[in-house]
């Protein structure tokens, strides 16, 4: 089921689907819409050990779009799970 979460994930993947170092990211986003955590997690795992080498300006780009959607959402958005703020 779409919720409103859902559409603030699709969000943040519309601004990044064009970059191919997001490729885990949007995995991540995508499967959590989907309803399937466990393979979402691995895949931000994945994005957070491969992303962590990133120069510093498309770190700093990632963290804007992601403290931007976070900013207009009313509930804790699921771009911003305990992994991604823990690791990344």
């Amino acid at each position: 089921m779409f919720t409103e979460e859902d559409s603030e994930i699709e969000m943040v993947v519309s601004q990044l689907e064009n970059d191919e170092d997001m490729h885990y990211f949007l995995s991540y986003c995508r499967k959590r819409i989907e309803g399937l955590r466990k393979e979402a997690f691995s895949d931000l795992d994945k994005f957070i050990d491969s992303f962590s080498t990133r120069d510093f300006e498309r770190r700093r780009r990632f963290t804007k779009i992601i403290l931007d959607s976070a900013d207009f959402s009313r509930f804790n958005p699921k771009t911003m799970s305990h992994n991604l703020n823990e690791r990344g």
